[in-house]
């Protein structure tokens, strides 16, 4: 039975995980218009150019985009994704470098779409404050 479960985990997260998300992040990608780079001087602006309004008072219960993107990234890079990066450059090569950027080029776009079925799944509790993410899309975005 482990030899199975191994045969089955190497099957799913060796190539064919690898084409699938390269080919879904491509489709994605050119479905949107190259949203991720058309777009990509408005985001800029918006967000890192724009920290003026990182000093906005949080009364009203909302934070500045700055802040939401720190956050955001704090979130998403941890020491397991330095830890990754410097073990496939040690291993692969600068080479892996090339494959690593244009990873998160495509991968970048499916967390667009990811992001954008969590805001169109959300829910509102009792006092009027949003709350969900991939598991009330899925319970939703399935029915």
């Amino acid at each position: 039975m482990a030899e199975f479960l191994d045969a089955v985990d190497g099957f799913l997260w060796g190539m064919p995980f690898i084409i699938f998300v390269l080919v879904i992040g491509l489709y994605y990608t050119l479905r949107s218009g190259l949203f991720s780079i058309i777009h990509l001087p408005y985001i800029m602006k918006n967000t890192i150019g724009n920290r003026s309004d990182s000093e906005k008072s949080s009364s009203d219960g909302t934070i500045s985009s700055f802040a939401a993107v720190a956050i955001a990234i704090g979130g998403t890079v941890g020491a397991g994704n330095l830890a990754g990066v410097a073990t496939a450059v040690a291993t692969g090569g600068p080479g892996s470098v090339f494959w690593m950027l244009v990873w998160a080029f495509f991968g970048m776009m499916i967390k667009v779409v990811e992001v954008t079925l969590g805001c169109y799944y959300r829910n509102k509790d009792d006092d009027g404050n949003y709350y969900g993410g991939a598991t009330f899309m899925i319970e939703k975005g399935i029915d």
